[in-house]
């Protein structure tokens, strides 16, 4: 997979500093938690949302898989690199089957994705960590039960955070946060000012200098 500047260096920043540099150009924060980080190790991965809607918990009416669309592929082609699989899952609850393993992980990646991000479940974890594959979900099935696409390249929602085809991410074991691809320049050079005063207070902290004059007097700066 080719390399990308913008994505590996918000990857870099990951998604707690990107919320602090949006907050601190007054620019709204659209994120989500209640995920697990469940392959792919703890690093963050960027990238751009190519969606879609399942479910697992019945059987789909024309008999479909959730894989056998080449119509999806084909979308999932069309957007720049590298994507990030967004899938909502629409059963009430979500989760009976999981919508990603080493299969689906395989296929994602031949399309130039890094991972996956569901409100669903996930499966195969040791594989597709050492695959390279990050998948982000509540939890694990040992079954795909009835997975199955019920739409692509729409709008989605993932806990609250709405995502459309294209939206640029960053995820990572605290959560998934979209980024404003118009300012994503400036929030990158907000990210690099906020990660250089946040080492320069925990190394404070960490100093033989420290004192509660001096902390209040870093946390001054960090927040000016």
């Amino acid at each position: 997979m080719p390399a990308d500047p913008l994505t590996d260096t918000l990857a870099r920043f990951g998604s707690g500093l990107l919320a602090d540099a949006l907050d601190q150009l007054g620019l709204h924060v659209n994120s989500t938690g209640g995920l697990r980080c469940l392959a792919g190790g703890n690093g963050a991965i960027a990238g751009y949302a190519a969606t879609a809607r399942i479910r697992t918990a019945n059987a789909p009416v024309l008999g479909r898989a959730l894989f056998r669309h080449t119509d999806w592929w084909a979308a999932i082609r069309s957007l720049p690199e590298p994507c990030i699989v967004v899938l909502e899952d629409m059963d009430e609850p979500a989760g009976y089957g999981a919508c990603a393993g080493e299969v689906e992980a395989a296929t994602f990646l031949a399309l130039g994705c890094r991972g996956a991000v569901t409100n669903g479940s996930g499966r195969d974890t040791g594989p597709l960590s050492t695959m390279g594959f990050a998948l982000f979900a509540p939890g694990t099935a040992p079954s795909r039960a009835y997975a199955h696409l019920v739409e692509h390249s729409v709008e989605v929602e993932i806990f609250g955070l709405r995502v459309r085809p294209g939206d640029l991410l960053v995820a990572d074991a605290n959560g998934v946060i979209s980024i404003p691809k118009h300012d994503a320049a400036r929030l990158c050079a907000a990210a690099s000012g906020l990660l250089a005063q946040r080492k320069k207070f925990v190394d404070y902290c960490a100093s033989g200098a420290f004192s509660i004059a001096g902390m209040e007097e870093q946390l001054r700066q960090i927040r000016s």
